[in-house]
């Protein structure tokens, strides 16, 4: 990019995180993260980090993390969900809380690998299975509304069950950090924390196609009225073992096309209200005169 400013894919929609930048894969991610432990950071570093008993929230926004005591004073009372947004974090002292490498969305590996059978000269078997994987980051933007949004989301179980012990005067507050806890960790990740607790290994193996095929004996294609007939059977997407929590981890938010720009060819790994891919059955005739 000859030096270029970043790049981001989405314009000004502040959910997309993929971004054309110098020396990294196109469309990679990039957004906000909690603070990791002291332990882990390198010798000589400034940036906010969490000692031991810590937790990733700063109750009276003095720009420290509370001890796990300031949290359990402040969940005393009963507090709503808006009032525990999460800290983020600034890495490299820029100002910028969303500049932090979260992942890319091409996948290391794409490897196919099938197989095709035949049983005498009537049966033919066919199957073919897809491997995804290594450094596949998919953004799970369904889920990220689904447990956070405040007024279109919180619907899933565990956001359910968080926000119930939370918001519920007859919990304690050691029931409420708990339930804090996950809030911060696992499910809070809309604006203003964009790209936070949302990106998922997207890692996956698809049969992507299994068929059996029959070729007639001439004497049966006859009665058909037929020189040769044959029978297919073939299933598509019938199997997928992924570690993906979303929808499937070939969605996408936008489609491919011809006309180009960012949107079109590099909102990549993207899923957003989408359908997963639809198994499919089809059976088929084939005669020939």
């Amino acid at each position: 990019m000859g030096g270029a400013p970043p790049l981001k894919v989405g314009g000004s929609y502040p959910r997309y995180r993929n971004f054309l930048k110098e020396g990294y894969a196109p469309g990679t991610l990039f957004g906000a993260t909690l603070p990791g432990p002291c332990s882990a950071r390198p010798a000589g570093a400034t940036y906010m980090c969490l000692n031991p008993g810590d937790v990733p929230f700063d109750s009276n926004r003095d720009g420290n993390p509370d001890t796990e005591a300031e949290a359990l004073s402040y969940l005393s009372t009963v507090r709503g969900m808006s009032n525990l947004d999460p800290i983020r974090y600034d890495e490299d002292g820029n100002g910028d809380f969303l500049d932090h490498f979260l992942g890319k969305p091409y996948p290391d590996w794409n490897t196919t690998f099938g197989s095709n059978v035949s049983l005498g000269r009537s049966w033919r078997f066919n199957a073919l299975f897809e491997y995804r994987g290594g450094n596949f980051t998919v953004t799970n933007l369904t889920d990220a509304f689904r447990n956070s949004h405040p007024t279109i989301g919180t619907n899933t179980i565990t956001a359910a069950q968080v926000e119930a012990v939370i918001t519920n005067p007859a919990s304690t507050a050691a029931q409420r950090l708990e339930a804090a806890k996950i809030w911060w960790s696992k499910l809070k990740a809309l604006s203003p924390y964009d790209g936070l607790n949302q990106n998922e290994d997207g890692s996956f193996i698809r049969l992507r196609e299994v068929g059996v095929t029959y070729s007639a004996p001439t004497g049966l294609a006859a009665k058909l009225g037929a020189r040769e007939a044959t029978f297919s059977l073939t299933g598509r997407n019938l199997f997928l073992k992924t570690n993906y929590t979303g929808v499937d981890p070939e969605t996408n938010a936008v489609g491919r096309d011809t006309g180009g720009g960012t949107d079109g060819n590099y909102l990549e790994a993207v899923d957003a209200f989408g359908w997963p891919l639809a198994r499919r059955i089809a059976f088929s005739i084939r005669l020939g005169y």
